[in-house]
């Protein structure tokens, strides 16, 4: 099965923001910095009564989110002046799901992921989405399919391909 897909920078922003809080790493930085600013705040400054103790939680909260936040931005901006054509990152794209893996063709490359070294098949309103790891992901824009039937069609395939592909690594 195969598709062939645009793929745009606001695709790669909507996966940015997608990701905010969904994905681990973002998960674990916001606990670290939360946890560092709490603690901080309860060394130099320890709190009296209980609205010292919701400041000192909420401030540490806001500085873990501006943390994750500056990340998300860095990015953003990274996608934006660091993505080109010519590289395989944006533009065409042709995903093939294949017995041996998921295929990427681009004018750049031609990849095959195995489905053991896939970590996730994801579905979201505006796209499908192959995870390699944390932060590496193939974009299947949902416009890439002639209709609703196509997609449906094309997600239940890989989703399957890559539950027999994990449950065969696991042997």
């Amino acid at each position: 099965m195969e598709v062939a897909a645009e793929v745009l920078r606001r695709d790669m922003i909507r996966l940015n923001i997608w990701g905010l809080f969904r994905l681990k790493p973002n998960r674990i930085i916001f606990l670290t910095v939360f946890a560092l600013l709490f603690a901080l705040a309860l060394i130099f400054r320890p709190p009296e009564g209980w609205y010292a103790w919701w400041a000192a939680i909420v401030s540490a909260a806001v500085g873990g989110i501006v943390v994750v936040l500056a990340g998300i931005a860095c990015s953003v901006l990274w996608i934006v002046f660091g993505s080109h054509h010519k590289s395989g990152v944006l533009g065409k794209h042709t995903y093939a799901i294949t017995e041996d893996g998921f295929r990427d063709t681009t004018v750049a490359n031609d990849t095959v992921q195995r489905w053991s070294s896939i970590s996730n098949v994801l579905r979201t309103k505006h796209c499908l989405l192959v995870q390699i790891n944390a932060y590496i992901f193939y974009i299947i824009p949902r416009r890439s399919f002639d209709d609703h039937v196509e997609f449906e069609e094309f997600w239940n395939s890989l989703r399957s391909h890559w539950e027999r592909g994990i449950s065969d690594s696991a042997r």
